[in-house]
């Protein structure tokens, strides 16, 4: 069941949220802008939030404007429901990072329709990350289609796993639970999960990539990963059917980071072309980290 977070100030307005939305979701309430930032940050995130703007202490654009800065909760999808009916209000919620702007008091079967549209786009969303949809200049994954492509250029990580995360489902997924987490809070996404390796993609700096990999090094140490690290022009497209589509990304950058990644005995392998890229922002590489140049294919 799919989570809401509801945060209003006043019981009432809570109850009769909830009351509308039990049935169909599980329902988190919070009374303050700071309950709601613990709530959010202390548990799985919640699939969209339902928030007022006139709140004592911290209000609506505060707490929005403060989830769409963290990487980790900038996806929550929000929607805000107030008494508010000024244009401008409506304007500036949206411009902070809300999917929407209900005015109070609303329709029931409006805020439930709303909320429903809201969770099935944000389900659909979690597929393609945010940064490929700005590479493609959309906002919204319905605005992606067959045939769309994009280039620019980003660092490629590959992590390997050993032991027996390559033949167990469940250790290739305590794996991917650590990878997940520290690619997405150092500003990358992933790519793509196998039985064997994670590809992740860093579309900033390469240092976000290099950080990344360290700190995924020294959380799974004891699995000996691979790590692999190439920077390139990686391409991205949009394959598929009139019923089901796929992103695909270009093999050459992932190849090259794979091998480095094979080759790796724990330590974090980059690519000449990352090192220059490390080179060319001030950052060197860090000293745990082994030089691959010659590794690459």
């Amino acid at each position: 069941m799919k989570t809401i977070l509801v945060v209003d100030d006043t019981p009432t307005n809570l109850a009769l949220v909830t009351q509308i939305l039990e049935d169909d979701y599980r329902i988190l309430v919070a009374t303050s802008g700071a309950r709601a930032l613990r709530i959010v940050r202390s548990q799985a995130p919640p699939d969209l939030i339902l928030l007022d703007i006139r709140m004592p202490v911290m209000n609506g654009f505060e707490v929005c404007a403060q989830l769409k800065a963290d990487p980790t909760t900038a996806s929550i999808p929000i929607i805000f429901l107030s008494g508010m009916a000024a244009p401008e209000e409506e304007a500036r919620g949206l411009k902070v990072g809300a999917v929407d702007y209900l005015r109070k008091p609303f329709d029931p079967d409006v805020l439930l329709a709303r909320v429903n549209g809201h969770v099935g786009i944000h389900k659909a969303a979690r597929f393609v990350p945010q940064a490929i949809r700005t590479i493609f200049g959309d906002q919204s994954v319905a605005d992606l289609k067959i045939g769309d492509r994009a280039t620019g250029t980003m660092t490629v990580l590959v992590t390997h796993s050993r032991n027996d995360a390559g033949t167990s489902l469940d250790a290739a997924n305590r794996h991917h639970a650590v990878v997940g987490p520290i690619v997405r809070s150092h500003h990358g996404f992933v790519h793509r999960f196998d039985s064997d390796r994670s590809v992740a993609v860093f579309p900033g700096p390469a240092s976000n990539a290099q950080e990344a990999a360290l700190a995924i090094s020294k959380s799974i140490f004891d699995q000996t990963p691979g790590l692999g690290l190439h920077t390139a022009d990686v391409t991205f497209g949009v394959l598929g059917d009139s019923t089901y589509w796929a992103l695909s990304l270009s093999d050459g950058p992932v190849e090259i980071a794979a091998a480095l990644a094979r080759r790796s005995q724990g330590d974090v392998l980059m690519s000449p072309a990352t090192q220059a890229a490390l080179a060319s922002t001030g950052t060197k590489p860090d000293q745990t980290t082994t030089d691959g140049g010659e590794l690459v294919p």
